[in-house]
């Protein structure tokens, strides 16, 4: 789970997002969880905080103590936010099921089903903008319920972006929301 593309651009958003999905383990035994966000990060295993990353500051790792995990699935999410400048999300577990090196949690630890993030997106200027969504498979993009990108479908990572939309300034629901049926 990553997002760091613009970590070295500038720019003027402010966002709060949270992304939950359930992770497959497969060994019995100890694992550690890495948040690395630009700005604040607050994770969650099985409903309870295990790394806080939280604050306004450059990209910057935190990491879990031990969590005992049985072979299953376990529910993660995970709270980022952004206050301008760079942005970076990046998700990275080690355990028995990495051979306890620090990695990507990928899509195959995943349960293939459905996530979805949602937060606010703050418009300080009203006007034109676009939007769009990159994902491997399918994804649609809302804001204030109207679905503004349509990536749906069975493929490979793509990009899919939205037509002009007119966007009054204020805070604006946002969901983006993703499957993998594979």
């Amino acid at each position: 789970m990553d997002r760091d593309g613009k970590q070295n651009q500038t720019t003027n958003e402010t966002c709060l997002c949270r992304c939950t999905a359930q992770v497959a383990i497969k060994n019995e035994g100890n694992y550690r969880f890495t948040t690395a966000s630009d700005d604040g990060s607050l994770m969650y295993l099985n409903g309870r905080e295990i790394v806080n990353n939280n604050g306004c500051h450059g990209e910057r790792e935190r990491t879990s103590g031990n969590q005992w995990l049985t072979p299953g699935y376990h529910l993660v999410g995970v709270d980022m936010c952004e206050n301008a400048g760079g942005e970076a999300m990046k998700l990275r577990y080690q355990g028995p099921d990495t051979g306890n090196r620090k990695v990507k949690v990928p899509s195959s630890a995943l349960k293939h089903e459905k996530a979805r993030c949602s937060g606010y997106l703050v418009i300080r200027k009203a006007g034109h903008y676009l939007f769009w969504t990159a994902s491997d498979d399918g994804s649609f993009l809302y804001i204030n319920g109207h679905r503004v990108v349509d990536n749906n479908g069975c493929h490979g990572e793509r990009q899919r972006g939205s037509r002009w939309w007119w966007m009054n300034a204020g805070k604006h629901r946002l969901v983006a929301d993703m499957c993998d049926p594979s």
